[in-house]
């Protein structure tokens, strides 16, 4: 399967399949790997105008259910997402984690920078503010 077969199959499983990616991603080839200039919107957060919009219709539909959702992470670039790896590695590293096993225990959670879904200003990670507080933002 092909990346941009992995992104439509991907995004039909979570719902987002109206977003068309294949429209989206064939602009700017470098907008999978976080390194293109994707359109952004979103307050507290970065999202493609179509994913912000499904996630303001989830959002409003769990407020319905007495359930606030915030956004930790969202759109993240090549650099920022390189930024949060490299921090990883070099704290594993000086606790005297050997290179391989630094590796495994980053990928348990993260992604190598141009690998990440973020890069793509579809995904964000969500958590409800009853259960943890701004501090958490990536």
């Amino acid at each position: 399967m092909n990346r941009l077969e992995f992104i439509n199959t991907c995004l039909a499983i979570m719902g987002l399949s109206q977003l068309q990616p294949d429209k989206i991603m064939n602009t700017d080839p470098l907008l999978l790997i976080g390194k293109g200039s994707p359109n952004l919107v979103g307050k507290n957060y970065a999202l493609l105008p179509e994913a912000d919009k499904a996630f303001q219709a989830m959002s409003a539909a769990a407020q319905k259910q007495g359930i606030t959702i915030k956004v930790v992470s969202s759109y993240r670039s090549f650099e920022r997402q390189k930024s949060i790896w490299n921090r990883k590695f070099l704290r594993f590293k000086s606790q005297g984690i050997q290179d391989g096993a630094a590796i495994r225990k980053i990928i348990e959670y993260s992604t190598l920078p141009g690998t990440s879904r973020h890069h793509w200003g579809t995904d964000c990670l969500l958590y409800t503010s009853d259960a943890a507080d701004d501090s958490l933002r990536v």
